[in-house]
């Protein structure tokens, strides 16, 4: 505001994660919000410790009072987003995980995505006792969402927009849709860079 830029600058705001575990003895204070009927808290890669507001201003370009909640966004959508938006090219080099959905920001109609969302969390996750804790790797493709370890087994398959929850799991009944995710997400895990904390997980099974 006081550089007159605000009017012609595009801002991003979001949270990184759900709310921190009431349990971390130091982040006591982190713990105070809630995941509501969401499964999972931070660290979890259950919807209540992924899914997370997004905030995006641009006068004149992005609809003010716009709320889109059926629209499933990633961090790693920013960077084409943005590169479009600022009319730049993404890097010939760079090869993302993310799509360009600045339409989505100037106001368009919520479409299908065209590229899953993956996530890999290797680390411990307070909250076992309460159900928190999935298997390793998770893959978000359409209105799917599989869980599944490094071997390809323990999987959890969950319809999100019927079940945001997460308690219904549907892996025995979707058998076709459980092997398709599987195999995107085996293959995405291969092209990631090299992990000790990786080769330990997935040879014990134990994060």
């Amino acid at each position: 505001d006081e550089m007159d830029l605000a009017e012609n600058t595009i801002i991003v705001f979001s949270s990184d994660n759900g709310p921190e575990d009431y349990r971390i003895s130091n982040a006591a204070n982190g713990g105070v919000g809630s995941p509501g009927p969401l499964r999972g808290r931070k660290r979890s890669m259950y919807e209540g410790g992924i899914r997370t507001f997004g905030l995006v201003r641009w006068p004149g370009k992005v609809p003010a009072g716009r709320v889109d909640e059926t629209s499933v966004v990633g961090a790693v959508d920013f960077l084409p987003t943005i590169c479009s938006l600022a009319k730049v090219g993404v890097p010939a080099s760079v090869n993302p995980d993310g799509e360009d959905l600045s339409g989505l920001w100037l106001g368009g109609e919520s479409k299908a995505r065209a590229m899953p969302l993956h996530w890999e969390w290797l680390f411990n996750v307070q909250g076992a006792e309460d159900g928190y804790v999935p298997p390793m790797l998770a893959i978000r493709d359409g209105d799917w969402k599989l869980f599944l370890d490094h071997k390809g087994g323990s999987a959890q398959l969950y319809h999100i927009p019927n079940d945001p929850g997460e308690s219904n799991d549907l892996a025995a009944k979707e058998p076709e849709v459980v092997k398709a995710l599987s195999a995107k997400a085996l293959a995405w895990v291969k092209t990631l860079p090299p992990s000790a904390a990786r080769e330990s997980a997935a040879a014990s099974g134990i994060p």
